[in-house]
């Protein structure tokens, strides 16, 4: 079981998902901001929390700092139900090992076909297959392509088509984004894949895009939590106390100043086992509200 304030391998998310990717961009960020420096970020190596107000993410990263590949190490603070997000720390740890075929993520011969990206890569196309690119680079699809596709988002709105040299620009970025090899590079099978979201406008397990995972032995989601169990115990006519056994799973939405937390809950009550899915809602006065309960 982790501790509160002990740095362990991250459980909220892994290396390779894009949670940690999107905390490393945004570190890299930070410091290129602060430092006036233009690091230009690659991947996550290592990636380790810790519990405190919040989860304070450490890790280890890899960026290109005038042409050379180097080893950060950064701290986030990270506050979901607060959408707080803070760089602590950030440092250079050393260089990194000469390039290898696993830099772009596949193994050794396998490869995108040359052949197949040149006609795709040249500059003779129809502006009419552009509609086929855009859909297949859908942000919903990969967050990668999100800024090459706003331009041409806007050109292909109904009733219009605008065709101006930032629309060509945006659209030449995009095709070699998905052309270039990590992308289309044969997927690691033996790593974990965690889908983030589908292109329905919802999640996959049925909750609006603006929710989110969040570590269950975070301090809010547990008093979130004996929140809850403390109000089914006043709601219930029951001679047997309930006892928090477990927080199965926990996600969490900001509204504004306050906070949604979707729960599934494992609790005792007279030596039998109950599972509850709640839905606790936290004011911007700080007062928890038990809004849903069902058994499960």
């Amino acid at each position: 079981m982790t501790t509160l304030g002990g740095v362990h391998d991250s459980t909220s998310a892994p290396e390779n998902s894009l949670e940690i990717d999107s905390l490393a961009r945004f570190a890299v960020d930070q410091h290129n901001q602060k430092e006036n420096a233009m690091l230009e970020f690659t991947r996550v190596v290592k990636a380790e929390e810790q519990v405190v107000a919040g989860t304070l993410h450490h890790l280890t990263l890899e960026a290109i700092d005038a042409r050379k590949k180097k080893l950060y190490e950064a701290k986030i603070w990270v506050k979901p139900w607060m959408n707080f997000k803070e760089l602590q720390e950030f440092k250079h740890a050393g260089d990194v090992p000469p390039f290898t075929a696993a830099d772009l993520g596949y193994k050794e011969g396998v490869a995108a076909d040359p052949a197949k990206t040149l006609s795709s890569n040249s500059g003779l196309f129809l502006r009419q297959s552009s509609t086929s690119w855009v859909s297949l680079a859908s942000p919903a699809l990969c967050e990668e392509f999100r800024p090459h596709c706003e331009a041409t988002d806007q050109s292909l709105e109904k009733g219009q088509y605008i065709w101006s040299e930032v629309t060509a620009a945006a659209f030449h970025n995009l095709k070699a984004a998905m052309c270039s090899t990590p992308a289309l590079a044969m997927p690691d099978f033996s790593k974990p894949f965690f889908p983030e979201k589908d292109a329905s406008g919802t999640g996959i397990d049925g909750h609006p895009p603006g929710w989110q995972s969040v570590p269950v032995h975070d301090p809010v989601i547990q008093d979130a939590a004996k929140h809850a169990v403390k109000t089914i115990q006043q709601r219930s006519n029951s001679l047997f106390p309930y006892e928090l056994r477990e927080i199965i799973q926990a996600k969490a939405e900001v509204i504004e100043e306050s906070a949604k937390f979707d729960m599934h809950l494992k609790v005792n009550r007279g030596g039998k086992e109950e599972r509850f899915k709640v839905e606790v809602h936290k004011n911007n006065e700080g007062s928890f509200h038990l809004n849903r309960m069902e058994p499960i």
